[in-house]
């Protein structure tokens, strides 16, 4: 299959909701997509495949060094590419009649989001802290894996799913619906819609770098340039990751009360 042909069958098109994905990684993730399904590979082992190598990442950012800073870096980028992976291969397996999509697959795929890079950062803090001997960096490490846990939006599938089950009526709603799909990230961020305007496009690619999945891309940039100060101008390793870790908790603790907030008034507006 051509790669033009390849990339109409695999990939979201406007569907995609990340700038990143779209033009950064979807043009790479294609050829090992390809190899992938080559050997036959599925969708699912590919996910675990992500969850192993984030695995790697997340036990050595607890012990600190520059070489343990590179290979996190290094196994960050392959998790986020194998994350693009599972799910072409999934569309492209339904599309040749090999295997249907199962709702099973991508209920892994978001185990794995649930338990990656926020796992990271916990440990990151934790590698920091035990190195530096300030449990500071722990509890901002914990709070960094909150934050990216994306409990406000789990939280909100439950109450939705709770309130449908009360009263069916109600998941007919505009209002449900839009909770609905702010909850399952569905539609609401269509980077690539027509009527995006220039400013909204702007403001996407800006929430991308500051949490996810900027934080995918910019947590490793740091790591490798924090373990190179180190090994080539004899720099003390981790003032970067420091300072990184602590500026993404504050935008992020920000940026969670505030949709907490919003979410709960318009939650309340549906029940009155």
């Amino acid at each position: 299959m051509e790669v033009a042909q390849l990339r109409q069958v695999c990939q979201k098109g406007l569907g995609e909701i990340f700038f990143f994905s779209q033009y950064v990684y979807r043009p790479l993730t294609l050829h090992i997509t390809r190899a992938y399904a080559w050997f036959g590979i599925g969708p699912s082992a590919c996910t675990i495949h992500s969850q192993l190598v984030a695995l790697v990442a997340i036990i050595v950012l607890a012990v600190p060094s520059p070489v343990s800073f590179l290979i996190a870096a290094i196994c960050l980028q392959v998790y986020f590419i194998l994350d693009h992976v599972d799910g072409e291969l999934a569309r492209l397996y339904a599309h040749m009649g090999l295997r249907p999509l199962r709702p099973g697959g991508e209920y892994l795929d978001f185990w794995v989001h649930f338990h990656t890079a926020n796992v990271a950062f916990a440990t990151l803090g934790l590698g920091l802290s035990l190195s530096s001997g300030s449990p500071l960096w722990g509890v901002l490490g914990i709070l960094g894996c909150n934050i990216l846990g994306n409990f406000p939006k789990l939280a909100l599938s439950r109450t939705l799913v709770a309130m449908s089950l009360r009263n069916g009526s109600v998941a007919r709603t505009p209002e449900y619906q839009e909770l609905a799909h702010i909850a399952a990230d569905f539609g609401t961020r269509n980077i690539l819609a027509r009527d995006r305007s220039f400013r909204q496009k702007v403001m996407f690619l800006l929430s991308e770098l500051a949490f996810f999945p900027g934080c995918v891309i910019v947590l490793p940039a740091v790591l490798v340039v924090d373990a190179s100060l180190c090994i080539l101008a004899g720099s003390q390793l981790g003032i970067l990751a420091k300072a990184y870790l602590a500026a993404f908790v504050v935008v992020g603790l920000a940026s969670k009360l505030r949709r907490t907030f919003l979410s709960i008034q318009k939650l309340n507006a549906i029940g009155s």
